[in-house]
């Protein structure tokens, strides 16, 4: 793995080779990764910027020493669509480009684009999709409906979900960060409302979930946000749905809770833990039990964290990944 820091343009993404070398995504379109003691460039894909747009997600499947294969999400030129492109890793050079999945939705409003990417050690590909600003519609709570979901795939792109296409876990805000234990539970950052579909506060309830193992949990947005905090909307009742393990609640009449943080991103898990990353502080978390997020000071962490082969931490931020 790299010996030190290394200079980046916005890498929203990591992810490690067993080899140890790292890989990482440029939110412009350029895949990067560090060999030889030196980046090179991977792969390029064109994409938009716009708002939460951009080269988002980046994963390397457990059988990656077998099948060198790269997968990576990114928003359409015509941000409207996004997809999932596949590379094969030929001595640091992506060959073969396939497109396993494409026609996800991307929205015509700013954000909430979702675009992570994740492997299970079941070999499936996970990938977040953010309810696109759709709230008052509810499809994140429509089981059809790709947004507001994680989703769940065969490595070649086929829908491999829980009854509905590849929908595997629903009644998500943003999730901009999804990672799994060795053991297949799954854990997720989800970025609460602030201020929309009527809610009281900025930057209310920031979550953590611990989904656990299997597919078809579904949570409570956008009836409810936070600690079970319902909208006027949503006749005041969650549905009888499940809430987070970690809300940081927001200001106004509900209080902070402590730590807090303003938008978690990516995650992993490491020495035991699920660790993740937030917009701010740029931070790195770790989530030690039900409502116990600590923050460990770690910083430099505002959009990723990966642990390498060799034990070490990477974190990344809009300007550099950081080696700890």
């Amino acid at each position: 793995s790299p010996a030190g820091n290394i200079p980046a343009n916005f890498p929203v993404a990591l992810a490690f080779a067993p080899d140890g070398r790292l890989f990482w995504d440029e939110r412009a379109g350029t895949i990067k990764v560090w060999q030889g003691g030196a980046a090179r460039v991977f792969a390029t894909v064109a994409t938009t910027q716009s708002g939460e747009r951009g080269l988002l997600g980046l994963a390397l499947p457990p059988s990656f020493a077998s099948n060198h294969f790269v997968y990576a999400m990114y928003s359409e030129p015509d941000g409207a669509h996004q997809t999932i492109m596949r590379w094969t890793d030929c001595g640091g050079a992506g060959t073969s480009p396939t497109v396993i999945v494409s026609g996800l939705p991307g929205g015509t409003t700013c954000c909430h684009k979702g675009g992570r990417l994740a492997f299970g050690p079941d070999g499936f590909l996970y990938a977040t999709l953010g309810d696109l600003h759709s709230a008052p519609n509810l499809n994140a709570q429509d089981p059809c409906d790709p947004r507001g979901k994680v989703l769940r795939y065969t490595p070649s792109g086929a829908p491999a979900g829980v009854g509905c296409g590849p929908n595997w876990v629903s009644g998500l805000r943003n999730s901009f960060g999804l990672a799994f234990a060795p053991d297949g539970t799954l854990a997720l950052t989800n970025n609460g409302p602030s201020g929309d579909a009527g809610t009281p506060c900025g930057s209310c309830g920031d979550e953590f979930y611990l989904v656990g193992k299997g597919g078809g949990v579904d949570y409570q947005w956008p009836y409810c946000w936070g600690y079970t905090h319902p909208f006027p909307a949503s006749n005041n009742t969650c549905h009888n749905l499940p809430g987070p393990q970690y809300s940081t609640e927001g200001g106004g009449r509900y209080p902070q809770s402590n730590p807090f943080f303003v938008a978690p991103t990516g995650m992993t898990y490491a020495n035991g833990h699920f660790l993740f990353c937030a917009q701010s502080p740029a931070n790195l978390f770790q989530y030690v039990g039900d409502r116990n997020v600590v923050n460990t000071g770690i910083g430099g962490c505002s959009l990723d964290v990966k642990q390498a082969p060799d034990g070490a931490l990477f974190t990344s931020d809009a300007g550099a990944i950081y080696r700890h």
